[in-house]
């Protein structure tokens, strides 16, 4: 036997043309529960007589759980358990989801039901729309010529505007149990115009934070490395870790086989960005420079020498990067961190146009294009105090500059304290800073230096 919900529907404002102000249609079995109620407001209720559909009008408001309704006008048959709103329809969902329609038809419990003009803001900013649109409760949203975007469709006045990006389909279906938005005879739009058209193409539900799938990949093409292409690809491992595969292949260079791994726990966290290529994957190689069979000499397009490179590796060598950054929370507020970022060789950022990305871009950008460090640090702070012991290595990219000749702190420590002074009327604090320069070729040096 099907399952009907009890009904309750208060005037709140008004005249009552009905002899009670709340009434209720009990569910035709006997194990009704709180969540099975469905509780209307509205400025006016109506009922022809007791076997007539039920009527409310003006700031019609209907809830079912977590789930409010509002309209205009609002319509109960209890024989068919069918509700129907008309007018300004307005669908809110406890998880943050909002919808709108002209016309909702919907069943007594609020989720199967059929909307025309319907569209729905889906967060963060996500919309999708589309002419009709039929859910079911098994989980599934059928919507006919619809249109979905991640782009602002406001600007700061509250004024439409034409989105970024949108994708438009003959027929999109949300399926919230695999968390996808499916879309068939889909068109992409760039600023209004469209630039692709693909059969099929599927979107993760905006709801969902995370969730396992390729990402847009990126195009490009240049004289220096040609046509070249990155096709992401993205593993939610855990909710606290994930790592996204990105290999990245040029026409007249090879494949870069990059990815970053993150993991964040409740004592520590950590970020790697790494990836290499082979160069004896491609023939031919549009760089207007050639390294000797030593990989120390570099030659213009003509042959002519043009200067001599101490630690370049040759063009046959793998070639590689690391990016990394994390930390662990240790005992007596102490702190372990280190950054991490090496290359091959002095060319081969620029050479692959490779960068850190996300929080890591930050953290590189600091730095001076053409030399990269690498720190491990202990940190205690406190309120009163602050201690630093670390370790810090250069490496250059400088063309003409020997890495030998670069100093690394070996160690660099630092320690403030902080002291209440009422006796001068404030406080008082001291400090030490003790670094010492280790160069592999050429001298040595430390420093001490004192502060109050």
């Amino acid at each position: 036997m099907a399952k009907r919900c009890r009904i309750i529907i208060m005037a709140l404002l008004g005249t009552v043309s009905v002899p009670a102000l709340a009434f209720a249609v009990q569910e035709r079995t006997d194990r009704a529960t709180a969540d099975d109620t469905v509780l209307f407001s509205a400025d006016k209720v109506t009922r022809r007589q007791d076997d007539a559909p039920i009527m409310a009008e003006g700031n019609v408001r209907a809830f079912f759980g977590s789930q409010t309704l509002v309209a205009d006008k609002v319509t109960y048959d209890p024989d068919n358990d069918i509700v129907t709103a008309e007018g300004n329809v307005s669908i809110f969902d406890g998880d943050g989801q909002t919808y709108f329609a002209d016309t909702v038809e919907l069943t007594g419990d609020l989720k199967d039901g059929v909307a025309t003009n319907f569209s729905s803001l889906l967060p963060p900013q996500s919309r999708l729309a589309g002419a009709s649109v039929v859910t079911s409760s098994d989980g599934t949203t059928d919507l006919n010529k619809a249109v979905y975007t991640a782009c602002s469709v406001c600007n700061k006045d509250g004024d439409k505007k034409r989105p970024t990006w949108q994708v438009k389909g003959g027929r999109v279906v949300r399926d919230t149990n695999t968390d996808t938005i499916r879309f068939r005879n889909a068109t992409i739009q760039a600023f209004g115009v469209p630039v692709a058209y693909t059969p099929y193409i599927e979107f993760p539900d905006p709801s969902v934070k995370r969730k396992s799938g390729f990402l847009i990949p990126g195009i490009g093409n240049s004289t220096r490395n040609g046509f070249e292409i990155e096709t992401p690809y993205y593993w939610a491992i855990s909710d606290h870790q994930d790592f996204t595969f990105s290999p990245r292949y040029f026409s007249q260079l090879g494949t870069l086989y990059q990815g970053e791994y993150r993991v964040r726990t409740h004592d520590g966290g950590l970020v790697v960005q790494a990836g290499g290529i082979d160069p004896r994957e491609s023939e031919t190689d549009s760089s207007p420079f050639r390294f000797d069979s030593e990989g120390d000499q570099i030659f213009n397009s003509r042959g002519d020498p043009v200067f001599k490179l101490p630690d370049t590796k040759s063009s046959s060598e793998f070639r590689w990067h690391v990016f990394a950054d994390g930390y662990k929370e240790l005992e007596n507020d102490w702190r372990a961190e280190f950054n991490i970022d090496l290359v091959s060789d002095k060319l081969y950022l620029t050479r692959y146009d490779v960068e850190a990305q996300g929080e890591l871009r930050e953290a590189i950008d600091r730095l001076q294009r053409d030399r990269l460090e690498n720190e491990l640090s202990f940190v205690r702070r406190r309120d009163d105090s602050y201690t630093k012991l670390s370790t810090v290595l250069f490496q250059t990219l400088r063309t003409r500059e020997d890495n030998d000749f670069m100093g690394d702190a070996l160690p660099h420590f630092t320690h403030e304290q902080r002291h209440d002074a009422p006796y001068i009327g404030g406080d008082l604090t001291w400090g030490t800073d003790f670094l010492y320069l280790h160069r592999p070729q050429g001298l040595d040096s430390a420093r001490l230096s004192l502060n109050a």
